[in-house]
């Protein structure tokens, strides 16, 4: 077997994939490490599943709104069948995505890497070389200290839960938490959140994230803000009892953590290859250049200030195969950023964030539009449809939109598109675009 390579790639998540295939075009040789499953946490327990079970969710609430205009009941959901279903589509995806680099002439290695020197890994006792060596190793659910810790599950775990006891609890407000806590409350589970501070969705406008927050209660999920998670105590098999340093005492049937992630680095053996890291990850500099001159970052395990989501692991990943492959000498400029939440509604945002026009009130205005009348929405029977619009005051020009309905996702990355393009009023008013749909609404906001 081959074991001197032009680049070694670590880790087949979103971003290893992306470099490996984009370097094989370039014809040269490449060697991809693999110490779980291919293609990593978003394929195989991570947003792929998620969506698929968001889907049936999502279906029982479109019918859930027009109860009683055209509907005379709401179908429940059978979990145990649509667990089947979504096992079903992704039971090979690991070995899908091993042929899918073996097809492309991309050496498959599985094991875990450790790095010899500066320019050689080893993987279970065998020594492979790169001139280049790129780290896209990801990240992994943070651990919490606390006593009872053991009895903690992750996401990845709810993702491929059997069977939904009647309680749950879930610490951490991110965007994870809002995903689970969507799904269970529609399957029918009480629901319980724990947040160490009063933020949830930290990097979204609060005041949006509390409506999302209120109609989840009207769910009956409930809400614990600054509580600390002191001790989980096992009653008996299927039965916790939880105590948080504030004093909430409560009894629930299984705990998932999703308080954060940590980057996959500490056991890389990074410091024989002059490497330095963090607790934010591997250190890079605007070229994703580690310390060693060698050696690369990209994605989750990687210390740049980008988010930490799929989306921008494969830009990194796109951005390093161009410097690579002598595209580009430019450092990394990242696009308009815009992301989303997977509830229901959802909450999403591009452009200038409503958090940032807030601190610069000097230099850009916000505009809140009220969507829940227009027809898109309305014929859905859509409990809320809002938009805030950042304005830059010195042209007026819109430079960002945060909206939470059910297509906020879909309107939010229109308007990225417009927002690239710096499209004016009158070139807008100048475009036909499709009625009816999402679209048709742009003149509302221009």
């Amino acid at each position: 077997m081959q074991r001197e390579f032009d680049v070694l790639v670590v880790g087949s998540g979103i971003a290893g994939l992306t470099i490996a295939k984009r370097l094989q075009e370039e014809h040269l040789s490449i060697a991809i490490v693999e110490s779980f499953e291919w293609g990593g946490t978003t394929p195989n327990h991570g947003s792929t599943p998620k969506k698929y079970l968001l889907a049936a969710v999502e279906a029982k609430q479109a019918i859930q709104s027009h109860l009683g205009k055209g509907f005379d009941g709401v179908p429940q959901i059978n979990w145990q069948q649509l667990m089947s279903y979504k096992n079903s589509q992704i039971a090979n995806t690991s070995k899908v995505i091993q042929e899918s680099l073996s097809e492309a002439s991309i050496t498959t290695i599985y094991g875990n890497a450790r790095f010899k020197n500066e320019a050689t890994i080893t993987v279970d006792g065998v020594d492979y070389t790169g001139k280049k060596i790129i780290l896209a190793t990801g990240a992994r659910p943070r651990e919490l200290e606390f006593e009872g810790k053991e009895h903690v599950h992750y996401s990845s775990h709810f993702l491929n839960a059997e069977s939904l006891p009647p309680s749950i609890t879930i610490i951490g407000a991110g965007i994870i938490a809002f995903a689970i806590t969507n799904i269970a409350s529609e399957i029918g589970d009480q629901v319980h959140v724990l947040q160490h501070n009063q933020r949830a969705l930290g990097a979204f406008d609060p005041e949006l994230v509390g409506d999302l927050i209120d109609l989840l209660k009207q769910r009956g999920v409930q809400y614990h803000f600054d509580h600390n998670v002191e001790k989980i105590i096992q009653l008996r098999d299927d039965l916790y009892q939880l105590t948080t340093k504030e004093g909430l005492v409560f009894e629930t049937n299984v705990v998932y953590s999703v308080a954060g992630r940590v980057p996959n680095v500490e056991d890389l053996g990074l410091e024989k290859a002059d490497i330095t890291f963090n607790e934010q990850g591997v250190a890079v500099n605007e070229f994703l250049q580690t310390t060693n001159p060698k050696v690369y970052a990209i994605g989750d395990c990687n210390d740049s200030p980008a988010p930490k989501l799929s989306n921008y692991a494969e830009f990194q990943a796109n951005y390093l195969a161009d410097v690579l492959s002598g595209e580009t000498l430019k450092p990394i400029a990242y696009p308009i950023p815009s992301m989303s939440v997977f509830s229901n509604p959802k909450i999403a945002q591009t452009g200038i964030f409503v958090n940032e026009a807030i601190r610069q009130p000097e230099i850009y205005e916000i505009e809140e539009i009220d969507m829940k009348n227009w027809l898109n929405y309305h014929r859905g029977n859509e409990p809320i449809a809002r938009s805030k619009i950042v304005i830059r005051k010195s042209d007026q020009q819109i430079v960002g939109i945060t909206s939470i309905s059910n297509e906020a996702d879909l309107l939010v990355n229109y308007f990225t598109l417009l927002l690239k393009m710096k499209m004016t009023k009158q070139q807008l008013r100048d475009t036909i675009l499709a009625y009816p749909s999402l679209a048709s609404d742009f003149s509302k906001f221009y």
